[in-house]
């Protein structure tokens, strides 16, 4: 029955674009204080790109947004002196509706999704969890200054995990737009 519904949206509205989407590029910073177990990890500001994709429905500004982040991460254990790496990927769909606040346009937009997220020292030696989460964006745009350019701010705030108290629950994304 969903699948049913679903394909028929996908059908009824075909994909639009502001041409083709955006892409983006920016920086992202994991959990604040928290800490990534059963070690501890330390994961600073990283760097993060991807792409959102618009979809067409009426009324309302639909896109997917599909995220990869790469952050720099060190174990908190005295001992452990190796340098590991966070990779994180994500995927979202996120509906909102454009504002137009005199030389400003925003685009507020909430959505479910999925995030992929590894620490590893090497390939074969990690730890991997998901974590679906919901995600605020706000896209800006201001016209004046270059209409094809804006910012993008978002926040994912995680609310089931496959390992529970494994991974911070939050991240937020700093990222400049490109669209075409």
């Amino acid at each position: 029955m969903i699948r049913n519904v679903c394909m028929l949206l996908i059908l009824c509205f075909p994909l639009y674009g502001e041409k083709i989407g955006s892409l983006f590029l920016g920086t992202s910073s994991i959990g604040g204080e928290e800490t990534f177990y059963p070690r501890a990890y330390d994961v600073k500001s990283g760097l993060s790109a991807g792409l959102l994709i618009p979809i067409r429905f009426p009324h309302v500004d639909v896109h997917y947004k599909v995220r990869a982040s790469q952050h720099p991460a060190l174990s908190d254990k005295s001992y452990d002196d190796r340098k590991y790496e966070y990779l994180a990927a994500s995927n979202v769909l996120l509906v909102g509706k454009w504002f137009n606040l005199g030389p400003v346009a925003l685009l507020p937009q909430g959505g479910l999704g999925l995030l992929y997220e590894v620490i590893h020292h090497k390939w074969d030696y990690g730890h991997m969890y998901n974590l679906l989460f919901v995600d605020y964006s706000v896209k800006l745009n201001v016209p004046s200054i270059q209409a094809r350019w804006g910012l993008l701010f978002n926040l994912e705030h995680g609310i089931a995990a496959s390992n529970p108290g494994y991974s911070p629950d939050s991240r937020f994304h700093f990222s400049v737009v490109y669209t075409y």
